[in-house]
């Protein structure tokens, strides 16, 4: 997991790590009150294969003349395109991956390059903690078992040193910090989640965030709410002794899309273009440029990798189309 074989020429027969948790994400985006020049965001990566399952369709008036054996049809629109979402989060899975708040936890940010670069980093110092976290949780464990710990030294002289080891080996803040730092991400995760479908109770007004899904070269950056989650525990997986956390948790999400940012002309983003990336495209856009109806995000791509000096100057001036015809000198 995690790894793939790549037969490209450059490196024939090279097994190169995936970066999937790059190229594969939710960013959760909430709004924020009128005349705030900043959105909060949270990124929640995906570390193992995901299933999509994607449909949408068109709304017709139906006319049956009389006599006719036949019905007519009138376009009328269409639906919002339907998005249904599972993926795992696997706790000894993620373990491995030294997971930080730095790169996930609650940030505003006006800055795209901060927010890109906390996003690849690796830092492993906490922030703030969470109500209710590993920690909390293990000194509750602890305190449950402290009655049947001094029940069993009192009938089994000579066993404080044993019960003195097996203490040793539960995981706790101070030696196993990997593996609390990935329980409470998991758990941030999933309060996340579950604040996909509910609005500020401060602010009524602020309702769910938008949730964007990049998902490879068929989902770029697609603007959605969620309406409908589930969150289901996999008992073959177990659970953490310690919190009661599940090892395996398999979520559902079911999105719909959503589009009409200033509801003017559809332009994916490359740099000047953010502000019309989420209006609604037609099908001229995959017959003429842009050749796409994503809307893209200009920070999955690296401008300075660009070494055609025509290329690089017609992408940086949101020449979309142009700037397609060049990319296969990059490869």
């Amino acid at each position: 997991m995690g790894l793939h074989y790549d037969p490209a020429p450059q490196l024939p027969n090279a097994v190169l790590p995936r970066k999937l948790q790059e190229r594969s994400y939710l960013k959760f985006e909430f709004p924020q009150p009128t005349g705030v020049d900043k959105t909060d965001t949270v990124y929640l990566p995906f570390y193992e294969n995901i299933s999509i399952k994607e449909s949408k369709k068109a709304n017709y008036s139906t006319y049956n003349p009389l006599g006719r054996s036949s019905s007519l049809f009138a376009y009328t629109g269409a639906k919002a395109r339907d998005l249904s979402l599972s993926f795992n989060l696997t706790l000894d899975h993620l373990r491995s991956y030294q997971l930080s708040w730095e790169q996930f936890a609650l940030k505003s940010s006006a800055n795209k390059e901060s927010e890109k670069a906390r996003f690849k980093s690796n830092i492993t110092t906490a922030n703030f903690s969470m109500v209710g976290n590993y920690s909390d949780n293990r000194r509750v464990y602890v305190r449950a078992l402290s009655d049947d710990i001094d029940a069993f030294i009192k009938s089994s002289p000579g066993s404080e040193e044993t019960l003195a080891d097996k203490y040793k080996k539960l995981p706790s803040a101070e030696n196993r910090k990997s593996f609390s730092s990935t329980v409470d991400i998991i758990t941030f995760w999933i309060n996340i989640l579950r604040s996909s479908v509910i609005n500020n109770s401060k602010n009524p007004s602020l309702g769910p965030p938008i949730i964007r899904l990049t998902h490879g070269i068929l989902y770029q950056h697609i603007p959605c709410i969620c309406s409908d989650y589930s969150i289901e525990a996999v008992e073959r997986g177990g659970y953490d002794n310690v919190t009661l956390l599940p090892r395996i948790l398999k979520i559902s999400l079911k999105l719909q899309e959503v589009r009409g940012d200033n509801f003017g002309d559809y332009t994916p983003r490359f740099t000047n273009a953010e502000a019309s990336r989420d209006n609604l495209p037609g099908w001229e856009s995959v017959l003429e440029a842009p050749y796409t109806l994503d809307p893209h995000d200009f920070n999955t791509m690296d401008l300075e990798s660009i070494k055609d000096a025509t290329t690089k100057a017609s992408v940086a001036a949101g020449n979309l189309a142009t700037g397609l015809l060049g990319f296969k000198n990059l490869f």
